[in-house]
């Protein structure tokens, strides 16, 4: 593509619909995290996939042509329903989409995808700079909104940034996977001894909470953190937050609540 118009750039965006737990770990996985994928995401070309949506022949073959340029897997669609006829990529993959498609539109797709927990990430195409579309989508969790004509880097970056989003997401899925199945190996009264671990509570507030001695809610406790295979408090409130364990709330005994200690 030619010269470019101005288009909010990808680094603005983010991904509002991660839940409370998933958006917690992106934050722990910040320091490291990206990074470590971006070092290794571009060598495995293979792994990744990138889909072309377009009902538009020419932009279709155009926009095709430059990834392929580039070693990337491409599949091109002429609709987004025949996109979601597809099978979900098992990797990282991202889709550069026509905002303004017959039958379901991109902002549709956007949408279904944010609603089932897709990890697919979205560039928007347009051929009309419409300020306040570009705006929603970008709320909405697309990673760029270009508009004709852009730059062949422009599109080349957003396409990176998309599928390292796309591996960072399912990475977070599987550690959260794993973390559930160490937290099914919990007891009842282990997971209960859990959420009020994590509420702030000591041993003395927490036995007083379930009726019974200090010494067992040391034992579950104990129990609990090597099944869980943590080290920390701090170690232990990050894996609920992977998980979705909440907090417990006091019943109202006569003990203090005291914070964390």
């Amino acid at each position: 593509m030619s010269t470019a118009t101005a288009h909010v750039p990808s680094s603005t965006a983010t991904r509002p619909t991660l839940s409370p737990e998933e958006g917690a770990i992106v934050g722990l996985h910040n320091t490291h995290g990206m990074a470590a994928i971006h070092s290794g995401l571009l060598h495995r070309k293979t792994e990744v996939l990138v889909c072309v949506v377009d009902h538009d022949n020419s932009v279709r073959k155009a926009v095709t042509r430059l990834l392929k340029s580039e070693k990337y897997p491409i599949e091109s669609f002429v609709s987004v329903q025949s996109f979601l006829n597809r099978k979900a990529h098992a990797g990282p993959c991202c889709l550069v989409l026509n905002v303004h498609m017959p039958g379901l539109s991109g902002v549709h797709l956007l949408q279904i995808l944010s609603k089932d927990w897709r990890t697919e990430q979205i560039i928007f195409m347009s051929g009309q700079g419409d300020i306040r579309m570009c705006a929603q989508a970008l709320k909405a969790g697309a990673v760029d909104f270009l508009t004709k004509p852009w730059k062949d880097s422009e599109l080349l970056e957003a396409v990176k940034t998309a599928l390292l989003r796309s591996e960072h997401l399912l990475c977070l899925r599987t550690e959260k996977q794993a973390a559930q199945a160490l937290l099914h190996e919990l007891t009842p009264r282990e997971r209960e001894v859990l959420s009020f671990v994590i509420a702030g509570k000591i041993n003395k507030e927490i036995a007083a909470e379930l009726g019974t001695t200090e010494k067992t809610i040391k034992k579950h406790r104990g129990s609990l953190m090597k099944k869980l295979k943590v080290g920390s408090i701090a170690e232990l409130v990050h894996f609920s937050l992977r998980c979705g364990v909440k907090p417990a709330c006091p019943y109202g005994t006569k003990v203090p609540y005291t914070g964390m200690r």
